[in-house]
């Protein structure tokens, strides 16, 4: 059954890393291309968080410009609600 087959032990690997054989040039290649694509990941992050923080203060500005415009909005129609009550008061 085993017929053909090498009785030799397979080699184990190295427990001490200096014995390990060095990086190829392909493992070096792949290990860089790793390392820039988790750099272009983070930059992407950071973009989007600093995108979300700036939409997020727009909008906060937006809704402040809003209030502000109701209240003066409120502010001008009692005025000239005002105004009216004393023209017409005023006239008879």
């Amino acid at each position: 059954m085993n017929t053909g087959m090498e009785e030799e032990v397979a080699l184990r690997k190295s427990e001490n890393i200096f014995d390990a054989p060095l990086l190829s040039c392909r493992d070096k290649a792949k290990i860089e291309r790793n390392k820039r694509n988790q750099e272009r990941q983070r930059e992407v992050l950071l973009e989007e968080m600093v995108l979300e923080r700036l939409l997020f203060s727009e909008l906060w500005l937006i809704m402040q410009l809003m209030e502000f415009l109701r209240t003066a909005r409120y502010c001008m129609l009692n005025k000239r609600s005002r105004v009216m009550t004393q023209q017409l008061c005023s006239v008879h």
